[in-house]
């Protein structure tokens, strides 16, 4: 039997693996609290990254952290070789039950935050749409000037997707915005407080969009020019428009994937009323330009206005300067015309056209498309002969065929002249 005075060492020694036990508890269960709540915070914070962030690159702060937490515990409750084991083996048998519940926690808040994120946009673009639709000028401004979930860009892109039964007695699904309700939803951003940089990449997205579902009315493209001209920094001493966009970072998923030149996109849809309108708001073009020019035109009278504005048909830039060779405009439009004598469409204004372009360009350009359009020619009459007389001549052909060769006839006259 021990001495009376040894009694309290030993009431300490066995109050010492209850002491144990609780570092390993209260270890085991800040692995259980610490991280998830740490999830939960960084998820609120950045709902787009906060749960990668806290599984990912916060993972191994949170574990020196944890086990410091449990050491301190150990320490508090009395540290030595027992309870510091019991400590450590806490917070090793917390750490995989506190990563399933982070996984859980993670997951749920990432998939809450995506579903809000884009229930957000899709209520942004959809209210933007009906006071677009509206007319709403007054409250379209009040909107647009506040800062959103989209650039404007981007926003444009999605206006121009959105689709709704607006035409119910068609009984067809019509785009949700069109030309007109464009152009009031570009003149009512470009009055914000947009970066130049962005307001040029609005009213590109808008001009792609007007090609699309408006290239019957030359007015939204006039209308356009006199918009593109407010946005530009330049303002009114704007005598010229040049650029090209890639505007994937814009349109999302419905980006265009090779880049598109303002000019190009314009005369392309637009043709001669595309240049008239251009040059009737101002508008002058670049060297780089007259190519898009000569490519688009379709009357001698537009192109002699054109040439009056400055196109130089002489001084186009090559389009790729390390090419050997590169064919002349009147070369390509030759061969655009010995295609175009099959169908229908106005003969006379087509010489018209060659006569005019012919004489505007220098006499290698008038050699190149002559060889162009005879060797074009050669090879289209053999087609046209009858199969059982190789050797008839074009006045043996049927009249239609006459009539082409009559064409053809005076288009090689236009081109050869020397």
């Amino acid at each position: 039997m021990l001495p009376p005075q040894e009694q309290p060492s030993l009431s300490h020694s066995k109050a010492t693996p209850s002491l144990g036990s609780q570092a390993s508890v209260i270890a085991f269960c800040a692995w259980l609290a610490y991280l998830p709540i740490l999830t939960l915070f960084l998820s609120s914070t950045t709902p787009s990254g906060g749960a990668a962030y806290a599984a990912s690159a916060g993972l191994s702060v949170i574990a020196v952290a944890g086990f410091g937490l449990g050491l301190v515990v150990a320490v508090a409750l009395g540290l030595n070789t027992k309870t510091l084991g019991v400590s450590v083996a806490g917070l090793l048998l917390g750490l995989p039950l506190c990563l399933v519940v982070h996984a859980l926690i993670s997951g749920a808040t990432h998939a809450s935050s995506a579903q809000r994120a884009w229930r957000n946009e899709r209520e942004e673009v959809s209210g933007i749409a009906a006071l677009v639709t509206a007319g709403d000028r007054e409250q379209l401004s009040k909107v647009l000037a506040a800062r959103g979930i989209w650039s404007k860009p981007a926003l444009a892109c999605e206006l121009g997707r959105l689709k709704v039964e607006r035409y119910s007695s068609e009984l067809e699904i019509r785009p949700a915005v069109n030309g007109a309700e464009m152009l009031l939803f570009a003149e009512l951003s470009i009055q914000t407080n947009l970066p130049p940089e962005e307001k040029m990449a609005l009213m590109f997205v808008v001009l792609t969009l007007l090609s699309e579902r408006e290239a019957e009315n030359t007015q939204f493209l006039s209308k356009w020019l006199e918009l593109w001209r407010q946005a530009a920094p330049s303002g009114a001493t704007t005598r010229t428009i040049d650029g090209t966009w890639r505007l994937s970072e814009y349109r999302r998923d419905c980006s265009w994937g090779n880049p598109v030149a303002v000019a190009e996109l314009a005369f392309a849809t637009w043709k001669d009323r595309g240049i008239v309108a251009w040059l009737d708001a101002g508008f002058t073009f670049t060297p780089a330009q007259f190519r898009e020019v000569l490519k688009a035109v379709e009357s001698a009278e537009v192109l002699e206005r054109a040439a009056v504005s400055g196109v130089d048909v002489r001084a186009i830039p090559p389009r790729n300067p390390r090419m050997a060779f590169e064919p002349s405009p009147l070369a390509l439009r030759a061969d655009a015309w010995s295609v175009q004598l099959g169908g229908s469409g106005a003969q006379e204004e087509m010489v018209k056209l060659a006569t005019v372009l012919a004489s505007l360009s220098t006499k290698e350009a008038r050699a190149e498309a002559c060889k162009v359009f005879a060797k074009n020619e050669i090879s289209r009459q053999a087609t046209l002969r009858k199969p059982n007389d190789p050797g008839a001549s074009l006045s043996e052909i049927k009249p239609e065929i006459s009539s082409r060769a009559k064409t053809a006839a005076a288009l090689e006259a236009a081109l050869c002249q020397g």
